[in-house]
């Protein structure tokens, strides 16, 4: 029976996460006044970098069944031409996926097994695009919540609702919607240095459920041109 009790855990776990995932809904707010909110409007750029810089992170990934993976992921943001480059290796610097997207680009430079897949590579690539990437919409919703949160509310170009929500201590959430009560991804940021958060929590709800923890290791400016193996002047989140 003792051997069973993690598989039991397991389930109760998915099952909780599933729960919540119907619990959850798109936010009322009520909306700001472009004529007298600025100051509340401007801090919705506040998670994205606006220079090119390269991220470290450690990843502990666990995945629907229990299968789990400690992982590390560098990153490399230019956000002036929109170009994303994303590494994941193992703790001994073996590489497991190489990608880089470009607007509606997407190119995969290395993948093993079971990283070698097409599914895998888009959707690994809309995840980093959403963490580290602004939304490109130009009209977005702005709003402020009961708490003192600041909402902003993108529209995606397949139908998707993107919240960004900055808390009044600065530390910030991003949340995707299918539909106003069904959840994509949510995102959680704290322990900030300046904008950098050094701790993020990633959950994703469907097609499959799964869990990223990111722990920051370094962030750097780099040139735009940086790949995310090459050297750079290391800024440390310590």
């Amino acid at each position: 029976m003792k051997r069973k009790a993690p598989a039991a855990r397991l389930f109760f776990l998915g099952g909780l996460l599933v729960l919540l995932a119907s619990c959850s809904h798109l936010a009322e707010m009520k909306k700001l006044n472009p004529a007298t909110d600025q100051v509340l409007l401007d801090v919705c750029g506040s998670p994205y970098v606006k220079t090119p810089h390269r991220f470290v992170h450690a990843i502990e990934a666990t995945f629907s069944g229990g299968r789990s993976a400690t992982m590390l992921g560098v990153t490399v943001v230019d956000p002036g031409r929109q170009v994303l480059h994303s590494v994941l290796m193992t703790l001994e610097g073996l590489v497991l996926f190489d990608g880089q997207s470009n607007g509606a680009t997407l190119s995969v430079n290395r993948a093993v097994a079971p990283f070698d897949k097409e599914s895998f590579a888009q959707n690994m690539m809309d995840d980093v695009r959403l963490l580290f990437q602004a939304p490109a919409s130009p009209d977005p919703e702005h709003g402020v919540l009961k708490d003192g949160t600041t909402l902003c509310r993108f529209k995606g170009n397949t139908g998707e609702t993107l919240d960004v929500l900055i808390h009044p201590d600065r530390t910030w959430k991003i949340e995707t919607y299918v539909t106003p009560f069904q959840p994509l991804r949510e995102i959680m940021a704290s322990k900030l240095t300046g904008n950098i958060p050094g701790d993020i929590a990633f959950q994703g709800y469907t097609p499959r459920v799964y869990t990223l923890h990111l722990t920051l290791i370094s962030a750097e400016p780099v040139s735009g041109e940086s790949s995310p193996t090459e050297p750079g002047e290391e800024t440390n989140n310590e």
